[in-house]
């Protein structure tokens, strides 16, 4: 008979498929984050939260999008944190700055205008973080290594 074993660590899983005589058939590493990382964002009632874009355990390597509106109609520069947390909580507080950037917007854009960003985890612990003034903005990126 077929045996799988699998051996849990912090960042990753080890999977081994044994063949019926105890071989070692295949083995599979997979990569996971140790911790989620997102950006800041503001709720219906102004209060600045942790919006999570890769969750805590999410297989490497990895690439999530996800849209924000800007509230300002006349704003021309966006301000963007990239955080993390050892959690899944969206609470400031236990979210750590890892880097600031600053997002120029368009002055032409519109209201349902959204603001894309962009977080990329590789195998080799390289965060890319791209922030984006619609799909058609010039983004900015940030490379941040050893996460």
């Amino acid at each position: 008979t077929e045996e799988h074993v699998c051996f849990g660590c912090a960042d990753g899983v080890m999977c081994l498929h044994l063949n019926d005589g105890g071989e070692i058939e295949e083995l599979k590493i997979i990569e996971r984050t140790g911790k989620s990382f997102g950006t800041d964002a503001t709720d219906d009632s102004g209060e600045e939260y942790h919006s999570i874009i890769i969750p805590v355990g999410t297989e490497l390597p990895c690439s999530i999008t996800k849209p924000y509106r800007v509230r300002s109609r006349t704003a021309r520069r966006l301000p963007c944190k990239i955080l993390e947390s050892s959690s899944m909580d969206r609470d400031m507080d236990t979210a750590q700055l890892v880097d600031e950037i600053v997002l120029p917007l368009r002055p032409n854009r519109r209201p349902q205008d959204q603001v894309l960003v962009t977080f990329g985890y590789d195998e080799d612990q390289m965060m890319t973080c791209e922030f984006r003034d619609g799909e058609d903005g010039e983004p900015v990126k940030v490379k941040i290594a050893g996460h």
